[in-house]
């Protein structure tokens, strides 16, 4: 998808037809790809954290929102977020994911919960219903049946496949978060 030079800066207010609609957010669900807000707030959270390769806009987001700062939603302002990737940069991408939930989960003991849940990763602070199903998915995604997976999604249909891609996204995110935990 190509945009044009205004698309990807702003979108005039003058191009809606009514006010826009303005949706209050919790911070988890804030994402820096099409927001803004003052330097001083940005500056005063400390600004985002070098040692994140990844959910480095939601892990800024819990520090504003400890500095009681409101997040808003215009559904009517579209980003996009054009970033392709090949499987094994996806796959990549999971384990600077789980990378930066350790150091998150580290940093930030009032969100491990948060995170563990968010990012499917196994730490005591799960319920034991989400501790079954950590120790389900590890004996049936685990780096013997990975491989398997994948070979199976290429030869699906790509709604398909996506969904058992996602599924070994997810184990590349827990094998990263807990070899950065063991550290």
């Amino acid at each position: 998808m190509e945009l044009t030079p205004a698309e990807q800066v702003r979108i005039p207010e003058n191009r809606f037809q009514s006010a826009p609609t303005l949706t209050k957010i919790d911070w988890p669900e804030y994402r820096t790809g099409n927001s803004s807000m003052a330097r001083r707030l940005c500056e005063q959270a400390g600004g985002f954290d070098d040692a994140l390769k990844a959910a480095e806009d939601t892990e800024i987001a819990a520090r504003l929102a400890d500095l009681a700062v409101q997040f808003y939603y215009v559904p009517e302002i579209k980003a996009v977020h054009h970033h392709p990737l090949d499987l094994n940069g996806f796959f990549t991408k999971a384990a600077l994911y789980g990378q930066a939930a350790a150091c998150w989960y580290q940093k930030a003991p009032a969100h491990r919960r948060l995170l563990t849940y968010r990012y499917g990763v196994y730490a005591r602070e799960l319920s034991w219903y989400k501790k079954m199903k950590y120790i389900l998915r590890f004996l049936f995604i685990n780096r013997y049946t990975v491989a398997g997976i994948i070979i199976f999604g290429k030869r699906l249909k790509p709604v398909l496949s996506e969904k058992l891609y996602r599924i070994v996204f997810q184990y590349h995110t827990r094998q990263a978060f807990k070899q950065q935990i063991a550290r």
